[in-house]
């Protein structure tokens, strides 16, 4: 299939009934431009990638809801899908440095913390949380990282309002030991070093 040769009402029909020729034609179409703005709200290029890669998925998942399927007006509703991707992106990094940031002050706070032993990277950390059970992890993500009170993580989670508290001090009581763990090995390779 050529890209420029079928026009775009017939592209769009094609790509949704699942023709991986037409969504390749879609996108080299589109492509540079997209990637443009995202260049735009991304720091580095590999973020610009990333933006730009999530943003074709929700393009292909969402294209039987473009209504105008030609000319300014596909092209606007493209780079209506892209922005809001880019801008989704940005609002979940910041909201992970928040995360990152509160639970740094919390046990900078709470213990006696020495703040040249922090986490190896987020990933440590991310793998924290994705260990705890389920019900301290859907709170804690709802609670601590989305910035839902507990009585929204009650109504969503179908649970008491004392459950969510409670799952919460759970999950942080976890978090707290793991985050121990992980530290200890450069704790005693701190000490025998002096």
């Amino acid at each position: 299939m050529q890209p420029n040769a079928i026009t775009e009402p017939e592209l769009i029909a094609a790509c949704l009934q699942g023709k991986p020729a037409a969504q390749r034609a879609l996108f080299e179409r589109f492509a540079g431009r997209l990637m443009s703005l995202c260049r735009r709200y991304g720091s580095k290029t590999s973020e610009a990638e990333d933006m730009h890669q999530k943003g074709w998925l929700r393009i292909f998942d969402n294209l039987a809801q473009c209504k105008n399927t030609e000319g300014p007006a596909l092209e606007a509703w493209l780079r209506r899908v892209m922005v809001t991707t880019c801008l989704n992106h940005l609002r979940d990094q910041k909201k992970h440095k928040i995360w990152q940031n509160e639970l740094q002050t919390h046990m900078e706070n709470t213990t006696s913390y020495d703040p040249g032993l922090l986490l190896a990277d987020a990933a440590q950390l991310q793998a924290a949380v994705h260990a705890l059970p389920e019900g301290a992890r859907l709170v804690f993500n709802l609670f601590a990282v989305e910035g839902f009170s507990h009585a929204e993580v009650a109504t969503m989670l179908q649970i008491s309002e004392g459950t969510s508290r409670s799952q919460l001090t759970r999950a942080r009581q976890l978090l707290q030991a793991k985050i121990a763990q992980i530290s200890a090995p450069n704790r005693s390779k701190t000490n025998s070093q002096l």
